[in-house]
Order: structure tokens, then sequence, then C-alpha cells
């Protein structure tokens, strides 16, 4: 559960943090580098300035940490920790979500510069990286850090996607959905040759709006930045697509599909998920759940194969 964090906290809050922050170690300067990264002194003293810690707890031991602090018109994420061995389970998103609802209209973080696994972090929850002249403004009226830090550091602003909707796609979106997928291929570096070949296997055409063929996209103010499709397959369901705008990964968007689609799935009655993904997207499949049972040869160039996956979805 997610909870306001006390006093009686603090050496926990404490040892979240600097037990988390060792990933900065060999990434952010040598010089910004320091043990204990946060100490017991600097703690108190973003407590005492207005920083309030909520923590997620689970049978009765914190996990994860996230303060906020309203400075002026601004209100600003600060300390965002979980313990290593629970990263990567949701708790970071659910605790800044926690905080965004509890936000004000001008949201800001800020993060070092060189924590690229940070600042994708805050993409995928509706934060936007500001200009470096604006990051140098912001940083000078709202935090109080250090010049050397400034120089090292970026800063995102909520700015969540406006009016993004996900719908059933409709035959006449057929030409956008191919022109995008194929945009969304040549994202991984496919070189021209291999693209035609897999334009024609890739073109959407009109079978794939048959009733048993599921295509939904998602659209932001008349854009359409993504979509995936589904076919059923005797007692299991395949994920035969799912696309996104190259310059919409890493912000959440494919995670929005996923989550619509196996909410579909679930709907149409089916337990078993499966699908052949491009090589480069396996991880994003693995970090939704989904485990690599074998391989095929791929349909575009033989000497080519591609992982087969499942997702069983949880009663």
């Amino acid at each position: 559960m997610i909870r306001r964090c006390t006093e009686a906290d603090i050496p926990v809050i404490d040892c979240i943090i600097n037990e988390a922050a060792s990933a900065y170690y060999n990434v952010i300067p040598a010089d910004c580098w320091h043990e204990p990264y946060m100490s017991r002194r600097e703690l108190l003293a973003e407590i005492a300035a207005g920083v309030n810690f909520w923590g997620w707890e689970d049978s009765g031991s914190l996990l994860g940490v996230m303060g906020i602090q309203n400075v002026r018109d601004a209100t600003l994420i600060r300390h965002a920790y979980v313990r290593s061995s629970y990263q990567s389970r949701g708790i970071g998103g659910v605790l800044l979500k926690t905080l965004i609802s509890d936000g004000g209209e001008k949201l800001l973080v800020g993060t070092w510069a060189a924590a690229d696994w940070a600042i994708r972090f805050y993409q995928r929850h509706g934060f936007q990286l500001v200009s470096m002249e604006e990051k140098d403004r912001l940083l000078s009226q709202y935090w109080n850090i250090s010049r050397r830090q400034q120089e090292t550091s970026v800063v995102l602003a909520y700015s969540p996607t406006p009016q993004a909707r996900i719908r059933r796609a409709r035959p006449d979106d057929a030409a956008v959905l191919t022109e995008l997928t194929m945009r969304s291929k040549a994202y991984w570096g496919y070189d021209q040759s291999f693209l035609s070949d897999a334009r024609r296997e890739l073109e959407f055409r009109p079978e794939k709006f048959q009733p048993d063929f599921h295509v939904f996209l998602l659209e932001s103010k008349r854009e359409i930045v993504g979509f995936y499709s589904l076919i059923p397959q005797g007692t299991e369901i395949e994920l035969h697509d799912l696309f996104v705008e190259p310059h919409h990964i890493g912000t959440g968007c494919g995670k929005r599909l996923w989550n619509h689609a196996m909410g579909v799935v679930r709907e149409l009655g089916f337990h078993t998920v499966t699908l052949t993904a491009d090589p480069n997207a396996e991880a994003f499949y693995s970090r939704q759940g989904a485990v690599r049972v074998g391989e095929t040869t791929s349909t575009i160039r033989s000497d080519r194969k591609l992982p087969v996956m499942k997702y069983r979805l949880r009663d």
C-alpha cells in the first residue's frame, strides 16, 4: 500500500535512498559522487525544507519512497528510489501516479543527465525534457543545488499526451497503419532492401478488418501514434502486430497499447497470448511478462530466426 512517511521512517528512507542510489556510481561525473550519496543530515535538511515523503509498504516493510515539495508556484518530485531487489515491479510508477494526482499545474522533476533509465521512466509517465535554457532557469528558481550539479542535470516537466484515446481501427486507416508500421520497423536500423521485402509482408490488407481480426489504434490530437492487432488461433490468441511511431517509442505508448490489448483478450475469453517478436522488441515483451518458448523462421528472410513468446493472463 501507499502511505505518507513519518519521522519513524527516516532511518529506512535513508537506507533506501543510499542503497538504490548506488546505481549512479561510475555513471554520474566522478566529482559528483560521494558516499554516502545522501547523508542523514542532508536528508533531514530536505525534510525541513518541505519535502514530504510517501512510501510503498508491503508486509510492514518500506520498499520504495518518493518525495514531493511545493516551491512557490511549482510542485517538485524529489528523491524517488526503490530498493534494488524490488525495481521493475511497478512500485515507482504507482508512487509517481499518486504524487502526480496531488501535484499542482506546474509539476517538475530533476535528475542526472547521465541517468538515462531515470529519464525514460519519467517520460513513460507523461514528463518531457525541457530545453537547456529552460532547465537552467528552473533549477536556479526552484532547486537549491550546486552549479556543478546544475550543469550535469536535466529537468522534465509533466505534460501528458492530451486527448489520447484508443479506438477500433477502420478500413480507411489501412494506408496510415502500413506507413506507421514501416517507420516503426525502420527505427531498428534495417536496410532498405529488407524493408522493401518487409512491406509485402506487413502491409495492411482488407482481411485485417474482418470480424475475427481485432485492430485497435492509439490516437492523439488526430495523429495515430501506434496500434495493435489480435487474431484468435484456436484456444489461444495471437498478438499479430504492435507498432509505435518512432518519436513516441519510450514514452509509454507501447505499454498503454499492451495493457489495452490484454483487456480485450480477457473480454474475448482467452487466457494465453502468443506472439512472434522482432528481436529488437523481445525485451519489451519480456518486461510485460511474456516468456520466450521457442523460435521460428522469418517469413521475410529465411536466414532470420524470430523469438516466439507466450503470455498467460492472471486469473
